[in-house]
Order: C-alpha cells, then structure tokens, then sequence
C-alpha cells in the first residue's frame, strides 16, 4: 500500500493516478465493523470496476485535536491502521494532518480536490459523514455534489449492536469501563 502526506498529496502537479479512484474518508480509529462494511464497498467497487482502492485519514484523530481535554485515547495507532489497511487490500492511503487550514476547507473544495489528484470515482461513507467547514458538507449536499461531477456516492446505513449505533466512543466506553470482550466483538469483522 502506498501511503502518502496531504501535503505531497496537494503538491503534485498531476493525478497520482491514471487510474479512477473508489475511497472512503474517515478518522478510523479502532477500525470497527461500522468501517469494515464502509471498507467492503470500497474494496468490491475498485475490483468491479477496476479503479484503485483508496483511504483517507488523519495521521491524529479529528476527536484528539478538537476535544483534547475530554479525548480518552485512540483506541488503535496509526500504524496498526495502516496495517489494517494494507491487509484488506488497499492500494493507498493519504494521511492529513489537521491544520487550521485545513480546517477551513470548504467540502466542496476538498471535494474537488479528490475529484482532481485522484480522478476519484467512487466513495462510500457512513449516513452520519460530514465534512468541510464546521461539518457543512454532508450526505445531500456529497450525493448532489457526485451527480454534477460523475461521481458515484454511497452511504451506508448505521450498523447497530444492541439496538445502538457502534462508534468509536461507544467502543472507546467499552474499554475504559474494562469491557475489552465486547469491544473486541465490534472491532472485528463480521465474515
């Protein structure tokens, strides 16, 4: 798996690829199987139809910079991550380090970006991904955004234990109140 910076990322002059790109966009942290069914649609588009594999993430976890005084922990490093990745299959990743400017970002511009660098698609996310600034970029305005540049989107529906969506402060709950058997559960993937 190729890895590379947002900024190597942004400062080369052409696509890294010639080939379309399917991804996905996310801190994943303690890839859980909410992400591992994001993965899955990813991973089947790009062989189908013959793209490359991609993710996006943070080299920090969006929850560790913005909410660093109530931030429990990342529940997986980076480079168990990107090894998780790697083994699944993805051809690469860009990792962001979150900035005030890229804090700033529009979606849409950021968007456009991916739709440039990367001759992107296809991307699949979860019914609650937003991003750009202050979150504004969401599913209806991705979905639109996919029609007027070709580019296919998909959102997945919540993926629920127990009646409760799993997410990674669930999980990270989980760990701290020593349930480290459920946890592990849900940051499996299901067959």
């Amino acid at each position: 798996m190729q890895i590379f910076s947002w900024s190597d990322f942004l400062s080369s002059s052409s696509p890294l690829f010639e080939q379309a790109s399917a991804l996905s966009i996310g801190s994943f942290d303690g890839p859980h199987r909410g992400h591992y069914e994001i993965f899955k649609k990813v991973l089947s588009f790009s062989r189908e139809n013959n793209t490359r594999a991609g993710i996006i993430t943070f080299s920090k976890t969006i929850t560790s910079i913005k909410k660093q005084n109530d931030y429990m922990g990342d529940i997986s490093p980076l480079v168990a991550r990107l090894g998780i990745f790697a083994e699944l299959g993805f051809d690469f990743c860009i990792l962001i380090d979150f900035s005030d400017n890229f804090a700033h970002l529009t979606g849409e511009d950021f968007f456009k970006i991916l739709k440039e660098k990367l001759n992107l698609a296809y991307i699949c996310e979860g019914q609650d991904f937003k991003c750009g600034y202050k979150g504004a970029f969401k599913k209806d305005e991705i979905t639109a955004w996919g029609k007027e540049n070709s580019v296919q989107t998909e959102f997945i529906p919540l993926v629920l234990d127990q009646g409760e969506r799993i997410s990674s402060s669930k999980i990270r709950k989980m760990l701290k109140d020593h349930e480290e058997k459920k946890a592990r559960l849900l940051l499996t993937a299901l067959p």
